[in-house]
């Protein structure tokens, strides 16, 4: 019954699906008419 509980960073698929996942957020941030404005002025880098 001891099973190995993973961190919410191994259960969300470690550094490669987090680094997915804001390079994928990033690009579509701008997009959005609600939000995008925050992001703007922040450089594409």
């Amino acid at each position: 019954m001891s099973q190995d509980v993973p961190t919410l960073y191994e259960w969300a698929g470690g550094s490669e699906a987090l680094n997915r996942l804001t390079q994928t957020f990033y690009a579509e941030v701008a997009k959005d008419p609600v939000v995008g404005p925050v992001f703007k002025h922040m450089s594409p880098d």
